[in-house]
């Protein structure tokens, strides 16, 4: 078994080089297509995004957790991977027909039909997705590496190809390729580790659990990208713009706290089937590690997001800085509710549970729409963005607690808040200094980080003792 420190590790660095590519292209795509021309493009990706999920029918996560039961039997391994990738093959299918219909029939698509053809490619690609077996079998070495490829060679296509307002078919065909690419990749390297099993195959065994996790995937798209679909037809590009924006910056946010635990996913699926006691040892950890990274990312963000929006997109984004002080609650509840709600409810075979939950969040999610776009417009959408989060984990977090006990270390809290507090009082300090943007972003993320880490320092913070030690000693430990 690969060593949880080192997953969690390359888990940061996969997020780190998410975090910081798309940045890079959108501080040059921002200058070049303006709100309007991102807008289009974000409701077009926001229109496959169904059709994607669709056809990826819950296998991404389904996937990892049996990959991670029978990563150590080379024969039940390759029978798993050959059912779920036919599967995957015939949803597919089924997605991209759907989807070509639409275009066929809907005046409202067929103005921009090359646009949504482009960002279909991601539909095509997700027919050789076998991500998941990657992740099920703890490969995040080679996710990272081929992550990281993708994401150079996209960068440099933005740079050649985008040049006027124009080109934002070309940006959008750029982004659907970095989005699958990884696929093209995962299918020839997969070979590695399994291949293709057609004796004795049992494909009808996958589809109740495969169900329960598509519909529960389907209903959180409903209420995650909504916002985008009803702001188009409610609203402005501009204000999808603006919207997409502030939602791009933050997801990137929240995916980078997220992976903080993401890793754990595998470990925690394989260690309730074997060693309870294992279990909740990995989900405490979790839970500590999720307490020393989240709350000053949280706060931060908050805190540089003028100063964040002014040198990623330019003056014509200031609008955006409201709405990304609105969506960032979002990276509070989604880091935590990923562990406790999301990889809990899955690891131990509970996914029906989520069921409920996606139901009442995106009900809530299309009323609150509603309501406030017309007034608020991108600022409404984000307003029900952070309140349907909240309610989903909320009651996820209530139903998981009957099931498996969650322990979570009051010191950790207070170390949390208080080194957050030194933190946050260091970076408004620094941003009053009058220097250059790029600069002043440098200084307040700079001194804050280091602000925080010596505060926890002094408080003899475990979860930072235990990253020393391991750095330290260059131990690998599980």
């Amino acid at each position: 078994m690969k060593s949880l420190a080192k997953n969690t590790a390359f888990n940061m660095i996969y997020s780190v080089t998410n975090l910081l590519f798309p940045i890079i292209t959108s501080m040059y795509a921002a200058r070049i297509l303006l709100p309007e021309g991102l807008g289009r493009v974000s409701y077009a990706q926001n229109v496959v995004s169904y059709f994607v999920v669709l056809a990826a029918l819950g296998i991404p996560t389904y996937g990892i957790r049996e990959t991670a039961k029978v990563r150590d039997d080379p024969q039940k391994r390759n029978r798993l991977f050959t059912e779920l990738l036919l599967i995957n093959g015939i949803t597919t299918a089924i997605a991209l027909v759907l989807f070509l219909l639409l275009l066929h029939f809907s005046d409202d698509f067929a103005k921009d039909r090359m646009l949504f053809l482009c960002c279909g490619i991601q539909l095509i690609l997700n027919s050789i997705n076998v991500d998941w077996f990657f992740r099920g079998y703890e490969e995040y070495v080679y996710i990272v590496i081929r992550s990281m490829t993708i994401r150079v060679i996209s960068i440099l296509a933005v740079f050649l190809f985008i040049h006027t307002r124009d080109d934002y078919i070309i940006y959008a065909l750029i982004s659907s390729i970095s989005a699958a690419g990884n696929n093209i990749f995962n299918i020839i390297h997969v070979r590695k580790y399994v291949k293709l099993e057609f004796r004795g195959l049992k494909i009808v065994r996958h589809f109740q659990p495969i169900l329960i996790l598509a519909v529960s995937s389907f209903l959180g798209t409903i209420y995650s990208r909504l916002d985008i679909t009803m702001l188009g037809s409610m609203a402005t590009k501009t204000s999808v713009g603006l919207y997409s924006s502030a939602h791009r910056l933050v997801d990137i946010v929240t995916t980078l706290c997220c992976s903080v635990a993401l890793g754990f996913l595998p470990r925690l699926s394989n260690c309730y089937e074997n060693d309870r006691e294992r279990f909740f040892h990995y989900l405490e950890i979790g839970i500590c590690a999720l307490l020393f990274f989240v709350p000053p990312v949280y706060v931060g963000l908050n805190i540089v997001a003028p100063h964040g929006v002014l040198l990623v997109y330019g003056e014509a984004f200031a609008p955006a800085i409201l709405t990304i002080r609105i969506l960032s609650g979002i990276i509070l509840v989604k880091s935590f509710g990923d562990l406790l709600c999301y990889q809990v409810a899955i690891s131990t075979g509970n996914e029906k549970k989520r069921l409920p939950a996606y139901v009442i969040a995106a009900a809530l999610n299309v009323i609150l729409n509603a309501i406030l776009i017309p007034q608020y417009a991108q600022n409404g959408a984000a307003m029900a963005s952070v309140a349907s989060e909240l309610l989903l984990n909320g009651y996820l977090l209530f139903t998981m607690r009957k099931i498996v006990p969650i322990h979570i270390n009051r010191t950790a809290i207070l170390q949390a808040l208080a080194s957050t507090a030194v933190m946050a009082g260091c970076v408004v300090g620094i941003g009053q200094i009058q220097v250059g943007l790029l600069l002043s972003c440098i200084l307040m993320v700079g001194c804050g980080g280091a602000a925080y880490i010596l505060a926890n320092y002094i408080m003899r913070n475990q979860m930072l003792f235990a990253v020393l030690k391991k750095i330290k000693t260059g131990k690998s430990g599980k």
